[in-house]
């Protein structure tokens, strides 16, 4: 009686555990750190926005650039990531 109680609390108190950990961008594999100005300004490879074409009238090439949205500004809004972190893929280890 007591070990399939312990064993009932012990799976819900790590489920529960789990489920309260937030998802931390910096854990992410779509993370792509920003070493120039500070991981706290570190974008989401998953969520590029508009790509821009260039046409630089001093060369005549034309530069393709992707954005990317900043990691605060898609865990912000639900149609991105939001709070909790819908595009979040953990970090493989093994690698």
């Amino acid at each position: 009686m007591w070990k399939k109680w312990y064993e009932v609390v012990t799976r819900n108190f790590f489920a529960l555990t789990h489920a309260l950990t937030p998802k931390l961008c910096i854990h992410c594999k779509h993370f792509m750190a920003n070493r120039e100005v500070g991981i706290e300004f570190g974008k989401c490879r998953i969520l590029p926005k508009k790509p821009i074409d260039t046409n630089l009238f001093v060369t005549g090439k034309t530069i393709y650039k992707e954005y990317y949205w900043y990691c605060s500004t898609a865990r912000q809004y639900e149609n991105l990531c939001g709070e909790k972190g819908k595009q979040f893929e953990k970090i493989d280890t093994l690698q």
